[in-house]
């Protein structure tokens, strides 16, 4: 099983490149693949992502401003 991690800038909204990045990632084969993703920002809870795809703590939660 390959591991991959990505980077983004959040992923709580679903437009751009996270809609992007969510639409490749969903489709990959979880048994090929352990993936996680990283994000910069937290904005929300909600995501649009698999569960199998593992959402690693954001460095910035915006969540408590």
């Amino acid at each position: 099983m390959k591991k991959l991690l990505f980077i983004t800038w959040s992923i709580s909204y679903g437009y751009g490149t996270e809609k992007s990045l969510a639409d490749v990632l969903n489709r990959m084969e979880k048994t090929q693949y352990d993936i996680s993703i990283l994000p910069l920002f937290k904005n929300s809870d909600s995501t649009i992502f698999n569960e199998n795809i593992n959402i690693l703590d954001p460095l910035i939660d915006y969540q408590c401003f």
